[in-house]
């Protein structure tokens, strides 16, 4: 229940890099560059304080690292919630684009 999912993308030697998430549930995404620092991108509990558990509430959320100040290494978690139930974050798919 208190579970997270965290991914690493290596930023070298990409320009324009953006990343867009498809998730659903009960998610809290995060950015990071130094797995301490963390800044809240997309928090359900921001659009509906219902407990989502049969999903319908898919979003797409598109990641700038440079608009966030991250250059080298962009850390992304996706947390649940709330710790004390199920069903939370959950990602569908995500597309990577950059230029070299």
């Amino acid at each position: 229940l208190d579970r997270y999912l965290i991914y690493k993308f290596d930023l070298s030697g990409k320009e324009n890099f953006t990343l867009t998430l498809e998730i659903f549930q009960n998610y809290i995404l995060e950015c990071s560059e130094d797995l301490e620092n963390w800044t809240v991108l997309a928090d359900y509990r921001d659009i509906s304080s219902e407990h989502i558990t049969t999903g319908g509430n898919n979003a797409s959320i598109t990641v700038d690292p440079a608009t966030q100040g991250i250059n080298e290494t962009l850390y992304i978690r996706l947390r649940n919630t709330d710790v004390t139930k199920g069903w939370g974050g959950a990602i569908t798919g995500f597309t990577m684009r950059w230029t070299d």
